[in-house]
Formats: structure tokens, sequence, C-alpha cells
């Protein structure tokens, strides 16, 4: 800090209001009066219009809208898009898509239980060699869990995709055709 006198960087004087400013003990000036200003209006723009809720394209193909819940209910099982959409190449590619799902949930349930069933059975035998039991103990119960884990991913990228109307593969399978 500076000494007052001393060139501070800040000087404090008192405030002077300017020549033409009324003074506290003056009433401000009244419409129609010399040195009255008058308001100026503030106009705030409103915000814009929020955009309409999903509308359907008017672009999208109507296969693709009329066909979207059995789309997704493919995924679940997928012969309803086959039962009621025969002709609708929309729901023939989630169809599809579903029993590429179908299949792999039957794989990861095949592995976890041959794992399952394997590791009971190993157990007597691994129980000599405590790292070998170690190691296929862990190998029989985290794979399963990534099996049901990567398959219920996929099932729901799937459910997604036929929802918002896209005919996008899923990763890994989803290039096969096995219903045209």
């Amino acid at each position: 800090m500076s000494e007052p006198g001393q060139g501070s960087e800040y000087e404090l004087h008192p405030l002077t209001p300017p020549a033409n400013a009324p003074s506290p003990q003056t009433p401000a000036p009244k419409p129609g009066e010399p040195g009255w200003v008058p308001p100026v209006p503030i106009i705030e723009k409103a915000d814009p219009e929020p955009e309409p809720e999903a509308e359907p394209d008017p672009t999208e193909d109507p296969d693709v809208q009329r066909h979207r819940g059995i789309a997704v209910l493919g995924y679940i099982f997928f012969v309803i898009p086959l039962v009621l959409a025969p002709n609708s190449k929309f729901a023939r590619f989630h169809a599809n898509q579903g029993l590429l799902i179908f299949i792999l949930w039957c794989l990861a349930v095949i592995g976890t239980v041959v794992l399952t069933v394997g590791w009971h059975m190993m157990q007597n035998v691994l129980a000599t060699i405590p790292i070998l039991s170690f190691f296929f103990g862990c190998f029989a119960n985290v794979i399963p869990f990534f099996l049901i884990v990567g398959v219920i991913v996929l099932t729901i990228m799937g459910i997604v995709h036929a929802a918002n109307g896209e005919k996008t593969e899923l990763p890994l399978l989803g290039h096969l055709a096995l219903i045209k």
C-alpha cells in the first residue's frame, strides 16, 4: 500500500455530480421541463418458439413408420415381424437381427451351462492343484457374466435402432442375413 499523496494507482475523490444533473435538494425535472430526458423503452426479444414434439418426418419411408413397433418386438421374439408384417423390408431386417440375437442367447446359455457343469465336475480333480483350481474357477464364473451382459447390450442396441426407425446392423454378427 502506498501512502496518501505518493502517487498511488487509485485515488479517491469525492463524487461530483455532472453540471447538468439535478442536485439532491432540487426535484428531478418533469416532462416538458428543461433537462427532462424521456425514458427509453427496453424491448426484450421473446424466446424462440419451441419446435413441435417429434412429428413424423414426411420424407421417412411409410414402411418404417408403420412397422416400428413390430420391428421392436422382433428383438423379443424374431417370428413376430415375420407373421405381422411379412412384406415389410424394415420389419424383416429387424427380424433377421432378432434371429441373430436369439442364436447368441442360445449360445450364451449353453456356454454358461457348460462352464458351470464343467466347473462342478472338475472341482474334485482341481482341488489338488490350487492355482489351477483358482484359474478355472475365475474363468468359469466370469465368462458367463460377460456372455449374458454382451447379449443384453446387443439386444438393447437393436431395440433402440428399431424404435428410431434405423436399419443399422448390430456389431459382430449384424452383417449375416439369415432372413431375406
